[in-house]
């Protein structure tokens, strides 16, 4: 069962979604353990707008503190509004149809777009053009960090730091819904030069890039947001019978019935069975998604389906860092499908490039698994084990 903190962390969310009333703080909860909730799932810029609005609200040096991480996402919002335009218009410079995604099209849902922080700026585009985008983005005055055919997106960073990742694809071919997603463009309507999803596929891509995450690292309350803003957005206009028949292929439909009904009993106090305290609990004790806190979720989860003690999961993951599956190694060398007996000579060419292109992110890769095994206990790894068999019935 949720505590009493994350109880009015949630009341928060709801009365900043809603701009309805906010309820004062009950006994017992610091001002201090939600504000780092907040913080925990990159939902602190939503939460003060709520804040700011209660007669006894935080002490003046955490309402400051909130206060200046609004502020800043303010401020993000706008630069990375500005740098979104400069992408496009290198881009429709190079004659590229595009649509972008994620983020960027999440904000336009939310009461104010600076409630809804993004890390980078996602944009679609045909795949052809490839090169021309690279000179396009370089003239500019971009820099590369990502360059790379083997991954489906390349990664750009604006003067000001900010990254805009240009995307071939939508999805991985391991992912899901791949093949429906490469059929994206024939759907898309074409908006003043700039294509757009369909509702269903804005919905369908929303759910197929959840799961991914929730499958390889667990998901937390923004991602619950995300999809009841989403829905309350396009109301009765969304073909759910559409959408639950291509979830279908994918056996993604009871996972998006807990995320809607979980959205729905956070945000509109409708209960329902496919919501329980497990979930709950898991899913506040997660971050948005890919942080420290989400692996050792992750790898407590591995470890229980593949049977591995606590004490070799540690040299297993690692293990896995540099030499990872076939099919893993299949979706990042396309070639590898059509001669498996090349596997070892491909994790060579893989190996040298980690140990000498990211050495230190490998590092720190490795630290914080280890540190994240460590970490983990008994009852966190039940709670684990609960939730994933409940999503996998």
């Amino acid at each position: 069962m949720i505590n009493k903190t994350q109880s009015y962390f949630l009341e928060l969310v709801d009365a900043a979604i809603h701009g309805t009333f906010v309820p004062s703080k009950p006994d017992g909860v610091s001002f201090t353990d939600v504000y780092n909730l907040a913080l925990r799932h990159s939902l602190e810029a939503l939460t003060y707008l709520a804040i700011e609005r209660l007669e006894e609200g935080p002490n003046g040096k955490l309402l400051t503190l909130w206060s200046e991480r609004f502020y800043k996402s303010i401020i993000a919002d706008t630069e990375q509004k500005n740098v979104y335009e400069s992408a496009l218009e290198k881009m429709r410079g190079c004659g590229a149809q595009i649509m972008p995604i994620k983020g960027i099209v999440m904000k336009k849902y939310y009461p104010e777009s600076s409630m809804r922080s993004m890390a980078d700026i996602d944009i679609l585009y045909r795949h052809t053009r490839r090169k021309d985008m690279h000179r396009a983005m370089l003239a500019g005055g971009y820099i590369v960090k990502s360059h790379d055919i083997v991954k489906y997106h390349d990664t750009y960073e604006s003067e000001s730091g900010i990254s805009v990742e240009l995307h071939r694809s939508l999805l991985s071919k391991s992912d899901r819904l791949y093949s429906y997603f490469e059929q994206v463009w024939k759907r898309a309507k074409n908006v003043n030069g700039i294509y757009k999803m369909t509702p269903e596929d804005e919905y369908l891509y929303i759910i197929a890039h959840q799961a991914k995450h929730f499958f390889e690292s667990g998901l937390g309350v923004r991602p619950i947001v995300d999809i009841y803003i989403f829905k309350r957005a396009h109301k009765d206009a969304l073909d759910m019978k559409y959408v639950r028949k291509i979830l279908g292929r994918a056996k993604l439909v009871k996972f998006e019935k807990i995320l809607s009904a979980l959205a729905d009993k956070w945000f509109t106090g409708v209960c329902s069975e496919y919501v329980n305290d497990d979930i709950e609990e898991f899913f506040l004790a997660c971050e948005p998604h890919g942080s420290s806190a989400n692996l050792r979720i992750n790898l407590t989860r591995r470890m229980l389906e593949e049977g591995v003690t606590l004490p070799g999961a540690k040299r297993k993951y690692l293990l896995s860092q540099f030499f990872p599956s076939y099919k893993t190694m299949c979706s990042e060398y396309r070639s590898l499908n059509k001669a498996p007996i090349l596997l070892p000579l491909y994790w060579a060419h893989r190996l040298f490039g980690v140990l000498f292109s990211e050495r230190s992110s490998v590092k720190k890769r490795f630290i914080t698994a280890g540190k994240s095994i460590g970490q983990t206990d008994e009852r966190e790894a039940d709670l684990v084990r609960r939730v994933y068999q409940y999503f996998f019935e």
